[in-house]
């Protein structure tokens, strides 16, 4: 999740996609297209659908911004602290991405002016990837550029639609991920209780057996997220110096249920301090999807970037999924309206 302005006008809520549990015998393409005000298109993302069996999987839309890791960039940290969120790369550990067979989104149709090829520029929260089953694992690769140069490897091992088990590669002496002589870095164990609400990520080294880190999520008596803390040990008492966390504080007033989100990191120079880097605010239905969501410029709580209100059709396989037809982009609070998204399916992968 990064500060830029259009990181949910651009589809982000389409990540839902993957839990639908549509029955179709095609691949299923969720688009997402932003146009601005003279209907010039801004951004656009696919999401390909590999299985429709994760319906009960897949974290509710507000969790995607509460539990996410982050990491920094600690080379460039102390030159830059003016553009911090710069230097946070992203990690959601509740989404099930395995489920997803490819992801493309962009946010500029670069020099050739077509979108979705091999010079758009990417959107940094979703991201491009593709993802295919082989030896029993769900294997993701990701890229910097758009689809041509391999950037990232990650192995997902996945019982009764849920990823238990995760491997993170290095690319090996060739250089190339994806190839035989790619390396572990880190496995990721996943931990879920008996309603299948992932209650931990605990980090191992290669080894899969030296512990380095567990990320812990939290819900209250309705189920619903209420903080994600990381932790140094495994009897998890020690807050993770440079370790993620997040802080979801859940409101109803006059029957309008309300949640803002606090996502930071846990900085240590001489001494720990929670530091927040992000802040939202969502605004619910009655039947509990999203009507409104701000996200708040990086590092401030009162400063609006962006500020999407979602419409519904009820209709279709969209109305079917509970999902929206699309969104009104403000640039403050439904004052001045910068943009709008529409949401399509499309049967098959194009």
């Amino acid at each position: 999740m990064t500060s830029g302005c259009d990181r949910e006008e651009d589809g982000t809520e389409s990540l839902l996609m993957a839990g639908m549990g549509c029955a179709a015998a095609s691949p299923l393409t969720m688009r997402s297209t932003t146009y601005d005000m003279s209907d010039q298109v801004t951004a656009i993302s696919e999401q390909v659908v590999q299985n429709f069996l994760v319906s009960d999987t897949q974290p509710d839309m507000y969790a995607l911004y509460a539990g996410v890791e982050l990491t920094l960039d600690f080379e460039n940290f102390f030159g830059d602290m003016s553009s911090i969120m710069n230097l946070v790369t992203q990690n959601p550990l509740l989404t099930q991405f395995w489920a997803l067979k490819k992801m493309a989104a962009s946010t500029n149709a670069g020099g050739d002016g077509e979108w979705m090829t091999y010079d758009d520029t990417i959107d940094p929260l979703l991201g491009y990837f593709t993802c295919v089953k082989e030896d029993g694992r769900y294997r993701l690769i990701s890229y910097n550029d758009f689809g041509a140069t391999p950037s990232g490897r990650t192995d997902f091992v996945v019982e009764k639609n849920r990823k238990v088990k995760s491997y993170e590669y290095a690319p090996g002496t060739d250089g190339d991920f994806g190839s035989g002589d790619d390396e572990v870095t880190r496995t990721t164990v996943y931990e879920y209780n008996g309603a299948g609400t992932m209650l931990r990520a605990k980090h191992y080294a290669a080894d899969e057996t030296t512990f380095q880190s567990s990320y812990v999520f939290t819900y209250d008596e309705s189920g619903r997220l209420s903080n994600m803390r990381s932790y140094s040990n495994e009897t998890e008492t020690t807050r993770l110096d440079w370790g993620s966390y997040s802080n979801l504080a859940w409101e109803e007033n006059d029957g309008v249920v309300s949640l803002d989100i606090e996502l930071g990191l846990r900085i240590w120079i001489l001494f720990s301090v929670d530091t927040p880097l992000m802040y939202f605010h969502i605004e619910f239905n009655e039947d509990g999807t999203m009507h409104k969501m701000i996200m708040y410029e990086a590092l401030s709580s009162s400063t609006i970037d962006t500020c999407s209100v979602y419409e519904y059709s009820g209709e279709g396989l969209l109305g079917m999924g509970g999902m929206s037809t699309g969104s009104k982009n403000y640039s403050d609070d439904e004052e001045t309206q910068e943009s709008y998204t529409v949401n399509e399916l499309i049967f098959g992968e194009e």
